[in-house]
């Protein structure tokens, strides 16, 4: 069946094919020995599920507020882990300077 552009999310298909089980496929099935490549032929033939444009875009924020929330946890995880990381070089210190009580 062939999709016209018009029903398709750009963003939507980016997210689709950007998620790890597809790229599980894509690599199975690219070829090329210096750069690795998708043809058309195969392009035309992948399975993709493709709802209406309303859902597409929904799909669309919904992940990209995950990834919002992700991007978040893990500013605030590298975070902690700096402190940490001042802590134990702080507490380090003391020891050697016989100041650990």
């Amino acid at each position: 069946m062939y999709v016209y552009t018009s029903d398709l999310d750009s963003d939507f298909l980016s997210t689709y094919l950007a998620a790890p089980k597809h790229q599980r496929l894509i690599d199975k099935i690219q070829v090329g020995a210096t750069r690795q490549a998708l043809t058309k032929y195969m392009i035309l033939n992948f399975d993709l599920p493709i709802p209406n444009m309303s859902e597409q875009k929904k799909i669309v924020d919904d992940v990209m507020k995950r990834f919002s929330v992700i991007s978040v946890i893990e500013e605030y995880i590298e975070f902690n882990l700096k402190r940490a990381e001042r802590l134990r070089q702080s507490i380090l210190k003391r020891a050697f300077e016989g100041r650990l009580v």
